[in-house]
């Protein structure tokens, strides 16, 4: 499998590519805040931050369009799970987000859920991979 990115990646085709079902993964709202809870649990961020994050943890395949990052993140702070606060420091203001001890305690019970499924999706996906590629 590593062998077949590595070579996609090298025949350009797999870089910098809108890749669907990377993005209907990460996509899926309750995934996508989990994910925000876990990059705000390392630290505080602002929007275009979180979105370069998700970027990144794509493989660049994927950049969620602020139209789909902020009304998580708004509903989110309504649900008390975050919060954020304007940073006037720099040269524009950005909203800087945090997460709270509500978020933090969703983020534990979700994490344990999301643990066992993936390591199932990751099993099944391996088998999936041998059996239909030979791999």
């Amino acid at each position: 499998m590593k062998k077949y990115f590595k070579k996609l990646l090298e025949e350009g085709i797999y870089a910098n590519e809108r890749n669907g079902f990377v993005a209907s993964l990460f996509g899926a709202t309750g995934f996508i805040s989990f994910y925000i809870l876990h990059l705000l649990k390392k630290s505080p961020l602002y929007g275009e931050q979180i979105r370069n994050k998700i970027y990144s943890a794509t493989n660049k395949t994927w950049k969620p369009n602020p139209g789909f990052i902020y009304p998580i993140l708004k509903e989110m702070r309504k649900e008390k799970l975050i919060e954020g606060k304007w940073d006037l420091s720099g040269t524009h203001p950005r909203h800087i987000y945090e997460i709270t001890e509500k978020g933090l305690g969703q983020y534990a019970r979700t994490y344990e859920i999301l643990k066992i499924k993936f390591k199932e999706l990751n099993y099944i996906a391996k088998k999936l991979d041998r059996e239909v590629f030979n791999e």
